[in-house]
């Protein structure tokens, strides 16, 4: 059960990045269950992961998926390769039609930004603002970069990380 508890004093920290840890504390718990020798409380078990089950839910939600992703302590760890390549594509499209004011702010599958300079007013010049090709996209190459910084220890603060850059 310190486990459980374990988990639970994570996701429910006060003035801690905690979202990004439902994900992860989900398939912790689940192979800490799967790892154990049940000889007295097999029924115990099969109802915590039974319960555990409940919680797939979680796994889905792309929020949960975008906080885990971006905290440097987890990045891609707790997804198929598949799926990091997919939700690393979501976020760059995301902060792509962020930038250009095409995203729709403040809705559920959008992330809240706060910007403290007003969006300029198109003008026939916009063509300047494209990236030509054969260049990199300065969003593509800031999360490969990210992509490639070394993961934080577990104790570390994903806050601080992302103040620094």
């Amino acid at each position: 059960m310190t486990a459980f508890e374990g988990a639970t004093n994570r996701i429910q920290g006060e003035n801690v990045v905690t979202s990004s840890f439902v994900i992860p504390s989900i398939i912790g718990l689940k192979k800490h269950l799967r790892s154990k020798t049940w000889k007295y409380n097999l029924p115990l078990a099969e109802k915590l992961e039974f319960e555990l089950g409940r919680l797939n839910e979680y796994d889905g939600k792309k929020h949960f998926q975008r906080a885990t992703f971006l905290d440097p302590r987890f990045k891609f760890r707790c997804f198929s390769e598949e799926r990091a390549n997919e939700l690393k594509e979501d976020l760059i499209i995301f902060l792509q039609n962020q930038q250009t004011g095409n995203g729709s702010r403040g809705s559920v599958t959008s992330w809240p930004i706060i910007d403290s300079h007003p969006t300029p007013k198109k003008t026939i010049f916009t063509f300047f603002d494209e990236v030509p090709v054969g260049e990199a996209d300065p969003i593509s190459s800031e999360m490969n970069d990210y992509l490639k910084d070394p993961f934080l220890s577990s104790t570390s603060c994903p806050l601080s990380y992302w103040n620094d850059k």
